[in-house]
Protein backbone atom coordinates (compact mmCIF):
# COMPACT_ATOMS: atom_id res chain seq x y z
CA UNK A 1 0.00 0.00 0.00
CA UNK A 2 1.63 3.27 -1.12
CA UNK A 3 0.24 7.18 -0.62
CA UNK A 4 -0.29 9.45 -3.64
CA UNK A 5 -1.17 13.07 -3.22
CA UNK A 6 -1.27 16.05 -5.34
CA UNK A 7 -2.85 19.15 -6.66
CA UNK A 8 -3.28 21.24 -10.01
CA UNK A 9 -3.93 25.02 -9.74
CA UNK A 10 -6.56 26.77 -12.33
CA UNK A 11 -5.36 30.39 -10.90
CA UNK A 12 -2.30 31.53 -11.18
CA UNK A 13 -1.92 33.74 -9.00
CA UNK A 14 -3.11 30.89 -6.13
CA UNK A 15 -0.14 30.28 -3.83
CA UNK A 16 1.33 27.04 -3.91
CA UNK A 17 0.07 24.08 -1.27
CA UNK A 18 2.20 22.87 1.25
CA UNK A 19 2.56 18.88 -0.31
CA UNK A 20 4.80 17.98 2.22
CA UNK A 21 1.77 18.40 5.16
CA UNK A 22 0.14 16.04 2.91
CA UNK A 23 2.58 13.48 1.72
CA UNK A 24 2.84 13.61 6.28
CA UNK A 25 -0.28 12.34 6.55
CA UNK A 26 0.52 9.41 4.27
CA UNK A 27 3.38 8.53 5.87
CA UNK A 28 1.81 4.92 7.36
CA UNK A 29 0.77 3.90 3.67
CA UNK A 30 4.56 3.67 2.47
CA UNK A 31 7.59 3.93 5.10
CA UNK A 32 9.65 3.01 2.37
CA UNK A 33 10.27 5.98 0.83
CA UNK A 34 8.75 9.10 -0.29
CA UNK A 35 8.93 11.71 -2.99
CA UNK A 36 7.71 14.85 -4.60
CA UNK A 37 7.91 16.79 -7.97
CA UNK A 38 6.67 20.18 -8.31
CA UNK A 39 6.10 21.64 -11.68
CA UNK A 40 4.59 25.65 -12.60
CA UNK A 41 0.90 25.23 -11.10
CA UNK A 42 1.20 21.22 -10.28
CA UNK A 43 2.37 18.88 -7.29
CA UNK A 44 2.80 15.32 -7.17
CA UNK A 45 3.42 13.82 -3.73
CA UNK A 46 4.08 9.92 -3.16
CA UNK A 47 4.99 7.53 -0.43
CA UNK A 48 6.03 4.37 -0.79
CA UNK A 49 5.92 0.82 0.27
CA UNK A 50 8.14 -1.24 -1.98
CA UNK A 51 7.28 -4.67 -3.47
CA UNK A 52 7.85 -4.41 -6.76
CA UNK A 53 11.45 -3.43 -8.28
CA UNK A 54 13.06 -2.51 -4.55
CA UNK A 55 15.66 -0.55 -6.08
CA UNK A 56 13.80 1.33 -8.63
CA UNK A 57 10.89 2.76 -9.59
CA UNK A 58 10.86 5.57 -6.96
CA UNK A 59 8.04 7.97 -7.12
CA UNK A 60 6.94 10.37 -8.57
CA UNK A 61 8.30 9.34 -11.64
CA UNK A 62 8.87 10.86 -15.38
CA UNK A 63 8.66 9.46 -18.55
CA UNK A 64 11.30 9.52 -20.48
CA UNK A 65 10.93 12.50 -22.62
CA UNK A 66 9.75 14.20 -19.35
CA UNK A 67 6.56 15.09 -20.59
CA UNK A 68 4.51 12.73 -17.99
CA UNK A 69 5.20 12.37 -14.29
CA UNK A 70 3.03 9.59 -12.30
CA UNK A 71 2.26 8.80 -8.43
CA UNK A 72 0.97 5.68 -8.59
CA UNK A 73 -0.88 3.28 -5.71
CA UNK A 74 -1.54 -0.46 -6.35
CA UNK A 75 -0.69 -3.31 -8.68
CA UNK A 76 -0.86 -3.70 -11.97
CA UNK A 77 -1.15 -8.15 -12.42
CA UNK A 78 -0.58 -7.76 -16.21
CA UNK A 79 2.40 -5.30 -15.76
CA UNK A 80 4.50 -8.06 -17.68
CA UNK A 81 2.57 -9.11 -20.37
CA UNK A 82 1.90 -5.07 -21.07
CA UNK A 83 5.51 -4.22 -20.64
CA UNK A 84 6.60 -7.02 -23.32
CA UNK A 85 3.78 -5.44 -25.75
CA UNK A 86 4.97 -1.81 -25.45
CA UNK A 87 7.97 -0.18 -27.29
CA UNK A 88 9.26 1.69 -24.54
CA UNK A 89 12.69 2.19 -23.58
CA UNK A 90 12.51 1.20 -20.24
CA UNK A 91 14.33 1.82 -17.01
CA UNK A 92 12.95 0.27 -14.13
CA UNK A 93 11.37 -3.44 -13.74
CA UNK A 94 8.17 -2.24 -12.05
CA UNK A 95 4.98 -1.94 -12.73
CA UNK A 96 4.58 2.15 -12.43
CA UNK A 97 6.63 3.24 -15.75
CA UNK A 98 4.19 0.92 -17.63
CA UNK A 99 1.65 3.46 -16.77
CA UNK A 100 3.68 5.85 -18.75
CA UNK A 101 4.46 3.51 -21.48
CA UNK A 102 0.97 2.99 -21.57
CA UNK A 103 -0.45 6.37 -21.24
CA UNK A 104 2.57 7.65 -23.72
CA UNK A 105 0.77 5.39 -26.46
CA UNK A 106 -3.32 5.35 -26.07
CA UNK A 107 -3.64 8.65 -23.82
CA UNK A 108 -6.47 8.11 -21.00
CA UNK A 109 -7.58 5.51 -22.33
CA UNK A 110 -4.99 3.33 -21.37
CA UNK A 111 -6.62 2.98 -17.87
CA UNK A 112 -8.82 0.52 -19.96
CA UNK A 113 -5.81 -2.16 -20.42
CA UNK A 114 -5.08 -2.25 -16.88
CA UNK A 115 -5.84 -5.32 -14.53
CA UNK A 116 -5.21 -5.23 -10.89
CA UNK A 117 -5.91 -3.00 -7.80
CA UNK A 118 -5.05 1.00 -8.09
CA UNK A 119 -5.13 4.68 -7.96
CA UNK A 120 -3.30 6.74 -9.86
CA UNK A 121 -2.51 10.41 -11.37
CA UNK A 122 -0.84 11.22 -14.42
CA UNK A 123 0.17 14.83 -15.37
CA UNK A 124 0.51 15.56 -18.66
CA UNK A 125 2.91 18.63 -19.11
CA UNK A 126 2.45 19.40 -22.63
CA UNK A 127 -1.70 19.22 -21.73
CA UNK A 128 -0.78 20.80 -18.64
CA UNK A 129 -3.87 18.31 -16.99
CA UNK A 130 -3.85 15.99 -14.30
CA UNK A 131 -5.81 12.39 -14.98
CA UNK A 132 -6.80 10.53 -12.09
CA UNK A 133 -7.41 6.92 -12.03
CA UNK A 134 -8.84 4.41 -9.77
CA UNK A 135 -9.73 0.47 -10.05
CA UNK A 136 -13.12 -0.94 -12.04
CA UNK A 137 -13.98 -2.60 -8.61
CA UNK A 138 -13.02 0.45 -6.75
CA UNK A 139 -10.37 -1.36 -3.86
CA UNK A 140 -8.16 1.35 -3.71
CA UNK A 141 -9.44 4.58 -2.89
CA UNK A 142 -8.72 8.18 -4.31
CA UNK A 143 -10.35 11.45 -3.06
CA UNK A 144 -10.34 14.89 -4.30
CA UNK A 145 -11.53 18.48 -3.91
CA UNK A 146 -12.08 20.92 -6.74
CA UNK A 147 -12.55 25.14 -6.27
CA UNK A 148 -12.29 28.01 -8.06
CA UNK A 149 -7.92 27.84 -7.95
CA UNK A 150 -7.02 23.74 -7.91
CA UNK A 151 -8.10 20.14 -7.81
CA UNK A 152 -6.32 18.75 -4.93
CA UNK A 153 -6.38 15.06 -4.38
CA UNK A 154 -5.28 12.14 -2.22
CA UNK A 155 -5.27 8.39 -1.15
CA UNK A 156 -7.01 9.42 1.89
CA UNK A 157 -9.09 12.33 3.21
CA UNK A 158 -6.83 13.38 5.63
CA UNK A 159 -4.22 14.38 4.10
CA UNK A 160 -6.40 16.95 1.96
CA UNK A 161 -7.53 17.85 5.61
CA UNK A 162 -4.15 19.09 6.11
CA UNK A 163 -4.50 21.70 3.12
CA UNK A 164 -7.93 22.60 2.67
CA UNK A 165 -10.13 25.22 5.27
CA UNK A 166 -12.03 22.69 7.86
CA UNK A 167 -14.76 21.12 5.73
CA UNK A 168 -18.48 20.88 7.11
CA UNK A 169 -20.71 17.71 7.20
CA UNK A 170 -22.17 16.43 4.80
CA UNK A 171 -25.63 15.18 6.71
CA UNK A 172 -27.09 13.28 3.24
CA UNK A 173 -23.88 11.13 3.10
CA UNK A 174 -24.10 10.69 7.50
CA UNK A 175 -27.59 9.82 6.81
CA UNK A 176 -26.26 7.04 3.97
CA UNK A 177 -23.47 5.97 6.42
CA UNK A 178 -25.69 5.29 9.33
CA UNK A 179 -28.38 4.05 7.31
CA UNK A 180 -26.44 1.69 4.80
CA UNK A 181 -23.16 1.37 6.52
CA UNK A 182 -21.05 2.94 3.62
CA UNK A 183 -21.23 6.18 1.75
CA UNK A 184 -21.47 5.38 -2.17
CA UNK A 185 -19.27 7.54 -4.63
CA UNK A 186 -18.32 10.02 -5.85
CA UNK A 187 -19.53 11.24 -2.39
CA UNK A 188 -17.95 11.70 1.32
CA UNK A 189 -18.80 12.48 4.79
CA UNK A 190 -17.22 15.97 4.12
CA UNK A 191 -19.30 18.48 1.88
CA UNK A 192 -16.75 19.12 -1.15
CA UNK A 193 -14.79 16.43 -0.59
CA UNK A 194 -15.77 13.58 -3.36
CA UNK A 195 -14.53 9.82 -3.97
CA UNK A 196 -13.14 9.28 -7.62
CA UNK A 197 -16.02 6.24 -8.41
CA UNK A 198 -13.98 3.33 -9.62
Amino acid sequence: MCGIAGYLQFDATAPALPLERMIDQLAHRGPDAEGSWYGPGVGLGHTRLSIIDLAGSAQPMASVDERLRVSFNGEILNYAALRKSLRYPFRTRGDTEVLLALFRQDGPQSVLHLRGQFAYAIYDAAAEEVHLFRDRMGILPLYYAVDEHRIVFASEIKALLAVLPPPQLDVDSLHDYLTYRSVHSPYTLFKGIQKLPP
